[in-house]
């Protein structure tokens, strides 16, 4: 007589929970908020989030990630570049910040972050006779300047106007140029 068995095994021990968490990052160009002094980079653990400010002297379509640095050893996945690295390897990826990216960080479990990046695009406007501080709006593509009640209208020089930072330009380029300011004027600005 035979006796036949089986036995199954169930695997119920769990991997450990190793949360991965992006502690430090620094791209190219990277500043403060105002558009310039140290670089900061606001980390929102909770959210798996991270706001970057980037400076107007870079092309945000393709900047360096210098450092990124990240807890317990995780792997790091850019799902939609098709990448993946080690960052203490310290061989780092140029990547387009003009959206978010998605970093995905790998222990035991996935965890996806992501990297937004603002860029602080400096902006200023001086008329010759200027008073005040112009009052420019970029969401409705709008610059209001003053000058003294004393100036002629219909021919003011104007000293300086960047709209779209260092990279990008203003057409026709006022500067250096004497305008009617009588009526509205219309330029065509563009980002690098």
């Amino acid at each position: 007589a035979a006796v036949l068995t089986a036995a199954c095994m169930k695997d119920d021990l769990e991997l450990p929970l190793v949360k991965a968490e992006i502690t430090d990052i620094l791209v190219q160009g990277q500043c403060g908020p105002t558009g310039d002094g140290e670089p900061v980079s606001v980390i929102d653990k909770d959210c798996r989030r991270v706001e970057i400010y980037i400076d107007d002297q870079v092309d945000i379509k393709s900047l360096y990630l210098k450092r990124l640095e990240v807890s317990n050893d995780a792997m790091v996945t850019l799902p939609d570049y098709g990448l993946t690295f080690d960052p203490k390897e310290g061989l780092m990826p140029t990547l387009d910040f003009s959206d978010s990216i998605r970093f995905v960080l790998d222990t035991y479990q996935k965890y996806e972050w992501t990297v937004v990046a603002r860029q602080i695009i400096t902006r200023e406007v001086e008329l010759e006779g200027h008073v005040g501080k112009a009052v420019i709006d970029p969401e409705n593509r709008v610059v209001i300047a003053y000058v003294s009640p004393s100036e002629n209208l219909s021919a003011v020089k104007v000293n300086k106007m960047i709209l779209s930072g260092i990279h990008g330009s203003i057409t026709p380029d006022p500067t250096g140029k004497v305008l009617d300011f009588r009526n509205r004027h219309t330029f065509d600005v563009k980002y690098a």
